[in-house]
C-alpha cells in the first residue's frame, strides 16, 4: 500500500486527499437529511391526528347540542326549531370528519352508530321514540367517537412543548363528554 502511494503522481494524491473527506461529508449530509425527513413525517402524522381530534371534538360538541334538543322534543314536544337548527352543524362535522378519514377506519360510521342517525332523526321527528332511547342513542355515539379521539406521542423530546397542551385537550374533552 505504501508503494502504491509513492508511485502516484502529486495531482492524484491531492485529488484523493480532497475526495475522501468530500465523500464523508456527503454521507453525513445524506444521513442528516434522512433523519430530518423522518422527523418531519412523524410531526406531520401528529399534526394529522391532532386535526382529526379537533374534528372529532367538534362533532361531539354538535351531537351534544342535538342530543339536548332531540331529548326535549321527544320528552315533551318542545324546542323543535332548535332541534332542526342543530342538525346542520352535526352534518357538517360528520362530513369534515369523513374528509379527513385517512387515519381512521372507513367503517367509523357503523362503529359509532352514525349510520343510523337519519333513521333516529326520523323517529324523533315523528315522535316514535322515547326520550330515554334518544338519550341512550346519542350518548353511545358520543362515547364511541371519544374512543377514536386519542393523540399519544410517547416520550418524543422535541414534542415536549406541546404535549401538555395535547394532554390537557384530551382531559377537557373527557370532562365535557361525560359531564
Amino acid at each position: 500500500m505504501k508503494g502504491f502511494f509513492k508511485r502516484m503522481p502529486l495531482p492524484a494524491k491531492l485529488v484523493l486527499l480532497g475526495a475522501i473527506p468530500l465523500l464523508f461529508l456527503m454521507v453525513v449530509v445524506l444521513q442528516y437529511n434522512a433523519e430530518k425527513r423522518e422527523k418531519i413525517a412523524m410531526l406531520d402524522g401528529y399534526r394529522q391526528r391532532i386535526r382529526q381530534a379537533i374534528d372529532v371534538n367538534a362533532l361531539i360538541d354538535a351531537l351534544q347540542n342535538e342530543r339536548r334538543y332531540s331529548f326535549m322534543y321527544a320528552l315533551n314536544g318542545t324546542q323543535q326549531n332548535e332541534m332542526q337548527q342543530n342538525r346542520a352543524p352535526v352534518d357538517v362535522a360528520i362530513q369534515r370528519l369523513k374528509d379527513s378519514i385517512d387515519t381512521i377506519s372507513k367503517e367509523f360510521e357503523a362503529y359509532t352508530f352514525l349510520d343510523n342517525l337519519a333513521a333516529t332523526r326520523s323517529r324523533v321527528n315523528s315522535r316514535e321514540i322515547k326520550a330515554e332511547e334518544v338519550l341512550q342513542y346519542y350518548s353511545n355515539i358520543i362515547f364511541r367517537l371519544n374512543t377514536m379521539n386519542a393523540v399519544a406521542a410517547g416520550n418524543v423530546l422535541y414534542l415536549e412543548p406541546i404535549m401538555k397542551t395535547v394532554a390537557s385537550q384530551k382531559v377537557l374533552s373527557d370532562i365535557i363528554t361525560y359531564k
